[in-house]
């Protein structure tokens, strides 16, 4: 693996073999207003009539590789790193697919999380922790403790199958 370096001092790794031709191009950061939402992409003009076009360096490496991305499908980073553009890190899956293997969301300095835990967040007018998997809408339940609610996110998340992204990974095995 090779790493490619990207604009505002980051960088990102790719597999040995797809380096030649991705190291031709002169990839940028995408920062998302400061979410921690980082994508590798490149800008280039069309040919044909001038328009700038934005190729994100996963979907290429994919194309590159397996073809076109079939409609209604997108391209996972399996390990939630989206810098991490190794083929063997990319997979192919539906919209709900990818949101269930997201990340807990990073917030700005001025708007802080209610929990440090995935699918967890205070219920100030109940003064309890609420959980529930957003996407297909499914509510757990409310718990006295953060952690409690955020097992409990785990438990019905392990049974959603292996997109799940989990609090505790390394628990349950």
């Amino acid at each position: 693996m090779t790493q490619i370096a990207l604009t505002r001092g980051k960088s990102t790794t790719v597999d040995d073999e797809d380096y030649k031709e991705l190291s031709k191009v002169k990839w940028h950061i995408f920062d998302n207003r400061g979410y921690g939402f980082y994508v590798a992409h490149s800008s280039t003009r069309a040919e044909d009539d001038g328009e700038q076009q934005t190729v994100l360096m996963h979907r290429a490496i994919w194309e590159y590789h397996h073809g076109s991305i079939p409609k209604g499908k997108q391209i996972d980073h399996i390990n939630g790193n989206r810098l991490d553009n190794r083929l063997e890190n990319l997979r192919l899956v539906t919209r709900h697919q990818n949101m269930f293997n997201a990340c807990k969301k990073k917030y700005r300095a001025d708007t802080p999380p209610s929990s440090e835990y995935k699918g967890v967040s205070w219920d100030k007018s109940r003064d309890r922790w609420v959980t529930r998997i957003t996407g297909i809408k499914t509510f757990i339940g409310r718990f006295d403790s953060e952690e409690e609610a955020a097992r409990a996110y785990d438990a019905v998340a392990r049974e959603r199958g292996e997109y799940a992204r989990l609090n505790f990974p390394n628990e349950g095995d």
